[in-house]
């Protein structure tokens, strides 16, 4: 099979920076909305450079901690906007669970490492399926979990995960594990880790 590694050009903020990552072939650029950052943009800006990619290169946007109404403020300004978060962030199948009475800690109990679409995964991949996440599981309208297994497996569909830091490297292993995605996005760090110890590479515990 022939497969060809997606590329993002993070941090751009000037037209030359689109351009020049157009030209070099980039599959998506990186907008930086953390204040800090000195790459750090506004949502008015970051839809100004948007506006100059072609069809195919996907902008994404990388947001640390931020508000919900900033999230929804700039996928709002920006069509197509894919969305990369990197701080501490309660993952929204979390907040999701923890209403319908499931703590985070009943979904270690679980062995819940993940989800993928909102289906919680343990580190080996395998769907959770307890009675009591089936309500929440249910609410959510997605691709499933066999579904996307089955279109990873194909030489004519990408299906690309996003995922970084240390804090995420169990629910890393497991959705390769699992191979609910062929092209995986990610830090230095994790693919670090999962190269010097892969999937499936030793027993566990």
């Amino acid at each position: 099979m022939n497969v060809r590694t997606r590329i993002k050009i993070c941090g751009v903020r000037r037209e030359s920076d689109v351009e020049a990552a157009v030209e070099a072939g980039a599959d998506a650029i990186g907008l930086v909305f953390y204040a800090p950052s000195p790459r750090h943009q506004s949502v008015s800006r970051a839809a100004e450079l948007a506006r100059a990619l072609p069809a195919f290169v996907t902008p994404v946007g990388l947001f640390v901690n931020a508000a919900l109404p900033e999230v929804e403020a700039a996928v709002a300004a920006i069509p197509g906007l894919m969305l990369q978060f990197h701080g501490d962030e309660t993952p929204g199948f979390c907040a999701l669970a923890d209403s319908y009475g499931v703590s985070v800690k009943r979904l270690r109990q679980l062995g819940v490492v993940g989800e993928i679409n909102y289906q919680p995964f343990d580190v080996d991949g395998r769907i959770v399926d307890r009675p009591e996440l089936r309500a929440l599981v249910q609410r959510v309208l997605a691709v499933d979990g066999p579904h996307l297994q089955s279109l990873s497996r194909r030489d004519d569909r990408w299906v690309v995960a996003v995922a970084g830091g240390q804090e995420k490297l169990d629910a890393v292993r497991g959705a390769l594990e699992g191979r609910f995605m062929n092209v995986l996005v990610t830090d230095q760090d994790v693919a670090a880790a999962l190269v010097e110890s892969p999937p499936g590479s030793a027993s566990r515990d």
